[in-house]
């Protein structure tokens, strides 16, 4: 049975990482900064996105389960 409040929550997540990496990737191409200055954020949203591209997997897989 699929947990359709679970997966919004998880849609929300990877809209909110997908946007936090286009606001970096806009100030990196800006220049006002060194590159240099954006590597730690870029590197928490990567993790944050990887591990909702797991808790999504995790969902799929336990929805394909159930359906069958």
């Amino acid at each position: 049975m699929m947990d359709t409040e679970a997966l919004s929550i998880l849609v929300n997540q990877i809209e909110r990482g997908t946007n936090a990496a286009r606001a970096i990737q806009e100030v990196m191409a800006s220049g006002e900064y060194s590159p240099t200055v954006w590597v730690d954020g870029l590197g928490y949203v990567l993790d944050s996105l990887n591990a909702d591209t797991k808790a999504l997997r995790r969902f799929t897989d336990l929805s394909r389960k159930g359906a069958g």
